[in-house]
């Protein structure tokens, strides 16, 4: 009976741990573009990674008391894991790094960030816009006036967030430089 019941716990585990598989980078966004439209919400994706301090730091900024509301009315945030050391590949979204590339993140640092409209399309990312309209250098976690400003113009323009929204969100970012 014992041997049975080993079996058994076994098998369970097995089955436990199957079910826990990691999420796909295309079926998170899926996800996301869903509850999106369901919310008459943007997608606000950020490719990030467990040793990038400048991550945490964009994560902590956009979960903080004074801003997470006001995001989470307009965005349905999520974050995709790339770039992780040997040791901690299994912390990766599968799929997050080809998708990071195709969003035009490649070599571009992280956090690399996308806003996308509920079908998927990309309205806005992380990389500033130079004189000539064309995407320049990522802004990561904005906390220069120049990268703030573009972050600004991306929540202008992807949001219904006021202007008084829209600055306590930029304040509480340029709070990060200290």
């Amino acid at each position: 009976m014992r041997k049975g019941a080993a079996i058994l716990l076994f098998f369970l585990f097995s089955l436990s741990l199957h079910a826990q598989r990691t999420a796909t980078a295309g079926e998170i966004v899926s996800e996301a573009c869903r509850a999106a439209e369901r919310g008459n919400k943007k997608v606000f994706l950020v490719f990030s990674a467990s040793w990038c301090g400048w991550c945490r730091v964009m994560k902590r900024s956009l979960e903080d008391e004074s801003c997470r509301v006001l995001l989470e009315n307009q965005y349905v945030i999520r974050y995709l894991i790339v770039d992780e050391a040997e040791e901690n590949k299994h912390l990766e979204t599968p799929g997050a790094g080809a998708l990071r590339d195709l969003y035009g993140g490649k070599d571009q640092g992280i956090p690399f960030w996308v806003v996308m409209d509920a079908k998927g399309n990309v309205l806005a990312d992380s990389r500033m816009i130079d004189k000539n309209g064309a995407r320049g250098m990522n802004t990561g976690c904005p906390i220069e006036a120049e990268e703030l400003e573009h972050f600004r113009n991306v929540l202008q323009t992807t949001s219904r967030l006021s202007r008084e929204e829209m600055e306590t969100i930029i304040k509480r970012f340029a709070l990060n430089k200290n």
